[in-house]
């Protein structure tokens, strides 16, 4: 929905800068991933990393699962909707 609302073209329209639209747009979109640049910066590596469409994310963070010597990135989502769902747990 959030994406779907902040692209509109009337959304906050007369009341708010492009800039600010597109802060909007950036965090309908879904999750964001940052590389660390070195120099005290991030840059936003979400699209080109292709996690953006992650849907209800929790946090994530950067484990050696298969013991193969490189950290994994590991990201916990999904949401309850209904404590008597066993589907949920």
């Amino acid at each position: 929905a959030g994406n779907r609302i902040t692209y509109q073209r009337r959304f906050r329209n007369e009341t708010t800068d492009a800039d600010t639209r597109e802060l909007y747009q950036r965090h309908a979109r879904g999750n964001t991933l940052f590389r660390n640049r070195g120099d005290g910066t991030f840059e936003d590596i979400s699209e080109t990393a292709q996690v953006t469409l992650g849907r209800w994310s929790w946090g994530a963070n950067f484990v050696d699962i298969n013991n193969d010597g490189w950290e994994d990135l590991l990201v916990g989502n999904g949401m309850v909707t209904s404590k008597d769902d066993p589907d949920d747990l």
